[in-house]
């Protein structure tokens, strides 16, 4: 959450940084509609940027010769996440079947801690060609970057960014959207019946429910900057009910088990998937920030590693990403 505090000082500075830019009309959106004060204003910013990174990559560096200031590392990774998602990411399409990867690049800081214009070139375009290899790497025509998520860390005195992307994709005859299907808890061990063994299990079904169940969680053409994220597991959120699923009792929204056999492998039915997708909608609803919508829900398993005489938990992990959503993206 670091990101969202400082996200005031990035919008302080961005006055500065543009006070003198020249005023725009509001540009035409291929949804027919105009964007909002707010929209306008993050669109001015984000294409002012992009201006300027055209206008190293044409002048080799001259803008910084011409007195354009340096960014903080803050504001570095606000402008090329920002730019990314407005160039790049379609965040209102939906596909069945979604991959997350992570790229880390070190950034060049200045004496003064700051990113050099030629160095922020340098980023974005490292970043761009990490995008395009990835969705060049699924081998299907339907295929879209859902978000870039980019933050920094510092170790030892290297900054790295990190962008985590989230590709979506269509499997043909992906059985994710069935109702009555009943699916083993983790593991990639199929359907109850046998099928689909190393390739889906319930945390796809619950994943692909949490995500729009076949459309998509937000409408329109939109994009979306401020991108963000929290982790919650089933310890974060209790309850008291004694529920009753086919497999046995649960006092979590989120699945956990404890198999005192070491070689059990529940398995959710109908039912019980109903009741998890409850809970993973209310976890998301309850870790969405005010002022965020959500982009992406990932659900993941986990177990501990058996041992002899000891029994082995297992539960589900849920990851939500969210961010700012802005109106419209213009017309190319």
């Amino acid at each position: 959450m670091n990101k969202i505090k400082s996200l005031i000082v990035i919008i302080l500075a961005s006055m500065v940084m543009f006070s003198c830019e020249k005023e725009t009309e509001e540009p035409t959106l291929n949804n027919s509609t105009t964007m909002s004060t707010n929209d306008l204003t993050v669109y001015n910013k984000i294409i002012s940027f992009k201006g300027k990174l055209d206008a190293v990559r044409a002048n080799d560096g001259l803008i910084t010769k011409t007195g354009e200031q340096p960014l903080s590392v803050d504001s570095t990774v606000w402008y090329l996440e920002a730019l990314l998602n407005f160039t790049k990411a379609r965040a209102e399409i939906f596909y069945n079947t979604n991959t997350i990867d992570s790229v880390f690049k070190t950034i060049t800081l200045n004496e003064n801690e700051l990113v050099e214009w030629d160095d922020m070139l340098e980023m974005y375009d490292a970043l761009e060609d990490s995008i395009d290899t990835k969705l060049a790497e699924i081998e299907t025509e339907t295929k879209v970057l859902k978000l870039a998520d980019i933050s920094v860390e510092t170790l030892d005195g290297v900054v790295t960014i990190k962008m985590v992307t989230v590709i979506y994709w269509v499997i043909p005859g992906c059985p994710l959207s069935n109702t009555e299907t009943s699916w083993f808890w983790g593991k990639k061990l199929g359907t109850c019946n046998g099928d689909y063994s190393g390739v889906y299990d319930a945390t796809d079904r619950l994943e692909y429910v949490a995500n729009g169940n076949g459309t998509s969680l937000v409408s329109g053409s939109c994009y979306f900057t401020d991108i963000d994220c929290s982790e919650q597991f089933f310890l974060d959120y209790p309850h008291n009910n004694n529920d009753v699923l086919s497999y046995g009792v649960s006092n979590h929204y989120l699945f956990y088990y404890v198999d005192n056999t070491n070689n059990f492998e529940p398995c959710f039915i109908p039912s019980d998937l109903s009741y998890f997708i409850s809970g993973v909608n209310f976890v998301v609803n309850d870790m969405l920030p005010f002022g965020y919508d959500k982009l992406h829900t990932d659900v993941s398993w986990s177990q501990t590693q058996p041992l002899s005489g000891l029994a082995t938990a297992k539960w589900h992990n849920v990851r939500l990403t969210f961010g700012i959503y802005h109106n419209g993206y213009p017309i190319d």
